[in-house]
Order: C-alpha cells, then structure tokens, then sequence
C-alpha cells in the first residue's frame, strides 16, 4: 500500500496529459497514468478517466441547456441532487458546499459521500453554469484512500475548463 501511494504521489508530481472533451469545448489534465475509458461511454458522461491501479475515477458530464428545464444553477443543483446522486447512492451525504466562479462563470463545489455497489466512496463534486452548458463533475475514490489523494483531486479539478 505505501509503495502504491509514493508511486502515485510520484506520477501525480510527474507530467500530465491534457484530456479534451464534449467535442473539444473543454479540457482536464490528469497525471499520465490516468487513462481515458474508450467510447463509447454510459449515456450522459462526456470523459470518464480512472488511474486503475489506485482505484481513482474522474467523470464529466456536459448537457446543453436547452435539454434540461433547469433555469438556474441552483435548479441544476437540484436536479443533479435528485436525478444522479440520489439514484446513484445509497447513505449519500452532502458535505463542504461552496459556491464559486470556474471560467467566469458560477459553479457550486461540494463533497459527496455513500456507498455504491457496496463500496463506501468519497467524491468531489463541481456543477458549472455555462452559457448553454450545464457541467457536472465528480473525482473521487474509495473511502480508505481519499485523503491520501485529495489534494491531486483539487489539482486536477482545477485544470478543468472551457477551450477558447
């Protein structure tokens, strides 16, 4: 286990590939052991990364505006909380809410926990407002190894954004 994570805190200190997405308009980078899952991908997931070896997983989902009924950051928040989230976990619980502004525009950060096919799992969460996009993301793992990898999270969560 300690090998494992000084490998993964080397490879995350390491060089990173850039991820674009949902036809080119955004992009992540991740550190280079963190492979793209081939299309075609679940419906509704625009990118979806995993570093395999140290069960890490990053998931987008982008949907045009007019798509949802969603009229406000909030009334996505709350979708996303009732229609993902909720259907997706078992014991969710919704931790550390922040809003902020990712390209400009108005984003809500939180931290999700519950257990999904039997795994207790930890996630960062960003839903984004953009002009005619919704985003939401989440990056996370399981309980035992999320705190040993939360600030690559962050770092990584940070990379995200729109393509000019």
């Amino acid at each position: 286990q300690a090998a494992k994570q000084a490998g993964s805190q080397k490879l995350a200190a390491g060089p990173w590939n850039v991820h674009p997405f949902a036809n080119d308009m955004f992009q992540v980078s991740a550190p280079a052991n963190w492979e793209a899952m081939p299309d075609p991908l679940p419906a509704g997931i625009s990118i979806q990364l995993s570093d395999r070896e140290n069960d890490l997983l990053f998931v987008a989902s982008v949907v045009p505006k007019q798509d949802l009924s969603a009229a406000s950051l909030d009334a996505f928040r709350q979708y996303v909380f009732a229609q993902s989230l909720q259907q997706s976990f078992s014991g969710l619980a919704i931790e550390e809410e922040r809003q902020k502004q990712v390209d400009g525009y108005p984003a809500i950060d939180f931290k999700i926990t519950g257990t999904i096919n039997g795994a207790n799992l930890i996630f960062l969460s960003r839903i984004t407002e953009y002009p005619n996009y919704w985003m939401e993301v989440r990056i996370g793992t399981t309980r035992s190894r999320f705190s040993e990898n939360e600030a690559m999270f962050e770092k990584i969560m940070a990379t995200l954004h729109q393509r000019r």
